[in-house]
């Protein structure tokens, strides 16, 4: 019994024909090579402990999906591309261009966080810690826990402060000159910290981005 059969009629037109026992055959082939590459190609799972970036004080598991690997792309390209996503230098960075590179980045995350569809965002703003947590729902505990108090302890105090300043000391230099910060130390200090934390979470955006972990 033939499996395929194909047949040309005097106008040249081509018949291909095939029994429905072999054809159901071929399509479990297909479907099965199908779903043994999307296991082949599938996402990692990403263990975070949120110590590291200052979320939290425990361990999440992050399944993401395609979208999540979008944004986290975008992430990671902003991340990647600005002084945010690099290691201060006490002795050349200015304290205020840090402040305004991690504005542009609270921006541009808040930007990529409205493009999710309101029907996948109902858990957004809370740190799901089951197997439905979401690079979104890190995304913003990100800007909300990391972030958001060093600069609602320091930014506004600090920058007050350097206006002032810097009018009395015009021929002092930016960097020289916010080391006269009455509390330079401590601002400093916390600083690095979430620097350091910014860091951390840009290798696991970069992880998640690229469907990739860490040797």
């Amino acid at each position: 019994m033939d499996i395929f059969h194909f047949t040309i009629d005097k106008d040249f037109k081509l018949t291909f024909e095939m029994s429905l026992k072999w054809g159901a055959v071929l399509v479990g082939i297909l479907t099965g090579l199908y779903f043994l590459r999307r296991k082949h190609l599938g996402l990692l799972n990403f263990e975070i402990d949120q110590a590291e970036i200052g979320i939290g004080d425990s361990k999440i598991t992050l399944k993401p999906n395609f979208e999540d690997r979008q944004i986290a792309y975008k992430i990671y390209v902003e991340l990647s591309t600005r002084k945010i996503g690099l290691l201060i230098d006490e002795k050349y960075d200015f304290i205020i261009e840090v402040y305004k590179s991690w504005y542009e980045f609270f921006t541009i995350t808040r930007g990529l966080i409205k493009e999710i569809p309101v029907q996948k965002a109902s858990n957004l703003f809370v740190i799901n810690e089951t197997d439905e947590t979401t690079l979104s729902e890190v995304a913003i505990a990100v800007l909300n826990l990391a972030m958001r108090p060093h600069l609602t302890q320091w930014q506004a105090r600090f920058i007050s402060w350097y206006d002032c300043a810097k009018e009395k000391n015009k021929n002092i230099s930016p960097q020289d000159l916010q080391r006269e910060f009455p509390d330079y130390q401590h601002l400093f200090e916390d600083l690095v910290k979430v620097n350091h934390q910014l860091i951390r979470y840009k290798e696991i955006i970069r992880q998640i981005a690229f469907n990739t972990k860490s040797k």
